[in-house]
């Protein structure tokens, strides 16, 4: 029997009555602290000793609970309970001592996630759909191809276009989603004239998607997450496809084994995914770039290994830091 169980059974009151379920009503020590007029006579007081070497109290009239098991430590609240069962101070002093140490030796047990096997199917990209080498010049194709050299990012990935008109494809660049080699998925953006009418991006993605896995080699250090896809593209990082991160995206990044650190875009609608960063335990990184809001900017800008070193330099990892960074966009 615990040590613990073995003091409280001795300092329980003489008239403690054990009912049908197990418990040992007496009279409430606490309910005069807890603000009744009062001291309890009626036997309101309940103690229940559990299976597991634990204690659980519960009071019927001041709604006083609390408890304790082994191998935990003693909570503020059942140290008061000790002490209103008049057990002296030295005993309480002394047993919270002894349930520290045996708190230190015990190494929780961990409950093992299985691993998330990823099953993405092969997709075709949208009809007509072709590497860029492979067209021949004309208007709307040539502003597809200003639009990411314009923005740097033309030699950083296997663009395709398409003349389809179904979708607009014929004013997008194509952006193919790779896993292990094979297209499961892809985004179409928009580089037509500024408009309204149609979606900025159309694209395919499987479930629980992560982007540019196949980019992140075993001999890296570092794991840099994005919301977009073309930010990660720019820092050769992987992206999550928008503003939120799910339970299985997050699992995917963090079976990479690597460090992992997030990038937000800086606006405010960055600042919901920075709090779904903090919940996953990610460390946060606040470069300060003038007039860029995210990582394709600020390659472009920049350049990459600046960008890099700049993402490192400036990583935050205290969570109430993030949060105050954070609100800096709005």
């Amino acid at each position: 029997m615990s040590i613990v169980l073995d003091v409280v059974k001795t300092n329980l009151p003489i008239d403690a009555k054990q009912t049908p379920s197990g418990w040992l009503t007496i009279n409430c020590p606490c309910c005069i602290h807890f603000g009744q007029a009062r001291p309890d006579r009626r036997h309101r007081g309940g103690v229940m000793f559990t299976p597991d070497e634990g204690i659980v109290y519960h009071c019927f009239n001041c709604n006083y609970k609390t408890g304790w098991k082994h191998p935990d430590r003693f909570s503020d609240k059942f140290k008061k309970l000790l002490k209103y069962l008049g057990i002296p101070r030295s005993d309480i002093q002394r047993l919270t001592l002894e349930t520290m140490r045996e708190a230190d030796l015990v190494q929780p047990v961990k409950a093992e996630i299985p691993e998330y096997k990823i099953n993405w199917p092969e997709v075709k990209l949208p009809s007509g759909s072709k590497p860029l080498n492979e067209w021949e010049f004309n208007p709307l194709y040539n502003k597809a191809i200003e639009y990411i050299s314009h923005r740097g990012l033309l030699d950083l990935a296997d663009w395709h276009y398409s003349n389809a008109i179904i979708g607009q494809m014929q004013q997008r660049i194509i952006l193919p989603y790779k896993y292990k080699s094979k297209i499961v998925g892809f985004t179409a953006r928009w580089t037509g004239e500024k408009q309204h009418k149609y979606p900025k991006y159309y694209q395919q993605q499987p479930k629980d998607f992560v982007f540019n896995l196949d980019a992140q080699k075993n001999n890296r250090k570092y794991v840099l997450v994005t919301e977009g896809p073309f930010d990660a593209i720019a820092i050769d990082g992987v992206a999550i496809g928008g503003s939120n991160i799910n339970y299985q995206q997050a699992q995917i990044i963090n079976q990479l084994g690597k460090e992992v650190i997030f990038v937000p875009d800086q606006d405010k609608a960055g600042i919901d995914v920075v709090r779904q960063a903090i919940y996953n335990n990610w460390p946060v990184s606040f470069p300060p770039w003038e007039g860029v809001k995210d990582c394709a900017d600020a390659v472009n800008k920049y350049g990459r290994p600046f960008t890099l070193k700049s993402i490192l330099d400036f990583v935050e990892t205290n969570k109430t830091k993030i949060k105050v960074k954070s609100q800096l966009w709005k």
